[in-house]
Parts: structure tokens; sequence; C-alpha cells
């Protein structure tokens, strides 16, 4: 009987080393298949989701653009970068202005189509908003520069007064640039002179809207390619020679020249 107890217990001390023994192979396998390469230090890569975000009216990978975000555009404009010249223009019957403007700087697209920003360009060059002026009160901003000798130019237009060719808007019509005394919007600065550069100019425009591409943003005005590069260059002529016919000497072909006015019809 204590034969087989003794027997008993050597079977059960072997069975005990076989599990230990099991369990010590199986902790070095484990560890084998660790990486044993030292750490190089690199931060980890932030996930797409938590980078931040561009400001460009998107806010997460794959969803889309907000509405209201308008990027700009890109043009059929014929513009060149002369050296040191700016940028020119050849519009209309031919005629050709160079400034300093891009328009496609000032051009926005949103739901509704491309976009003059008048109020941007104009400000940019040193003119001021204003909401009317004695006998002109108006319900979007015209503008004024002030000369700084006594004459203020008074920036104006108007469009056609029926929509036409299917369009659900006017077409801009007139466009008007005065000399006036400072103070006293009602004073012609300059009387009668022999001199085409001191009058007020009017610009008529045809109608065209069959290529009336964009719109004038705040009223919504159709205009054509050429209406708005003829828009900028009065503006930026009239900001670098302040008190002059920005149009007297660019070459339009068809003008009416009045005692105290030029009056210019573009075709």
């Amino acid at each position: 009987m204590k034969k087989e107890m003794r027997k008993s217990s050597v079977m059960g001390a072997k069975v005990v080393i076989s599990i230990m023994l099991i369990v010590s192979m199986l902790c070095t396998l484990c560890a084998c298949g660790k990486d044993d390469k030292p750490s190089d230090n690199r931060e980890p890569v932030t996930s797409v989701s938590e980078l931040p975000k561009d400001g460009l009216g998107v806010d997460e990978p794959g969803q889309e653009i907000d509405p209201g975000f308008e990027a700009p555009t890109t043009t059929t404009t014929e513009t060149q970068q002369n050296s040191g010249n700016g940028y020119s223009y050849t519009i209309y019957d031919g005629f050709t202005v160079t400034m300093d403007i891009d328009i496609n700087d000032y051009i926005v697209v949103n739901d509704y189509g491309m976009f003059l920003q008048l109020y941007d360009l104009a400000t940019d060059l040193g003119w001021s908003a204003i909401d009317g002026y004695p006998g002109n009160v108006i319900s979007v901003p015209r503008y004024t520069f002030d000369c700084g000798n006594g004459c203020t130019m008074l920036f104006d237009f108007e469009a056609y007064g029926q929509n036409i060719d299917g369009k659900d808007y006017p077409q801009l019509h007139n466009i008007w640039v005065k000399f006036v005394t400072t103070g006293d919007y009602s004073v012609n600065y300059y009387s009668s002179s022999s001199d085409a550069t001191q009058k007020n100019v009017v610009v008529n425009l045809d109608e065209h809207y069959a290529i009336d591409e964009y719109r004038l943003n705040g009223k919504g005005y159709g205009l054509c390619h050429d209406d708005v590069v003829l828009i900028a260059y009065i503006l930026w002529a009239c900001s670098e020679n302040p008190g002059q016919d920005p149009l007297a000497n660019v070459g339009v072909s068809n003008v009416q020249n009045a005692p105290t006015v030029n009056e210019y019809t573009i075709h």
C-alpha cells in the first residue's frame, strides 16, 4: 500500500513539472514575438478628422462646400501683364485700357452666378460709398472721391427700365462721373471748358443681354465682361488722376463733346 502511495506521489510531481515546463515555453514564444527595435521618437500622426479647418467653407473631408463660400473665378479675360505697366484689356469696339487692376480679383461666384464686387473695388481705390446726395436718394451705395482741391467726383449708374430676352434682371445702361464742388454737389466744379479732360462723363451702353455673364453685386444688374473692365478702369483712372475725364484719351470712337460733358456711346 505504501509502495502504491509513493508511486502516485511521483506521478503527481511529474505532472506538475510538465505543466510548469509548458507554461515556461509559452512565455518564451510570446517574448520572441515582440518588436525589439528601439523607438524613433516620432510624433503620432494626427487623424484627418483632427486636422485644423482651412477656412474655405469645408468643415470635414468629403462634405459639401458651404453655399456661402465665394471662390474666385477664372474668366475668358484676355489679360496681359505688361512689364511694370499693369494689365491691358482690349474691349468693345477695339480700344485698349491699361490699369493696375486684375478684374479677377474682384469677381466672385455663388449659386446665382458671377458677380463684380463693386464696393470692394471702389473702396480699395479710395472711393467712399454713400447712400445718396441731395437730389439723388438711392437704395444702394454710389461712390465719391475727394480730389483734395475743392473738387469731388461722383460715380453713379443706372440700368435699363425693363427686363428683356428672358432675363429676370435689367442690364446696366449708363455710367456717370460728375465733377462737383466739394460740399455742394449741385454745383459743377468745371464751367464750360475747351479742355476735354475737364468735363463730366456720361457713358451709354447698348443692350447686350445675350453676353451678360456677370452681375453687379448688391443690385443684380446684368454686365458683360467688357462692362466689368470699363467700370474698373473708370474707378482706377479717376483715382490716379482725380478731376479728369478717364476716357478722354483712350480711343473711344463715338463721343459727343458738349460745353460741360463728354457723352460716350459704346457698342
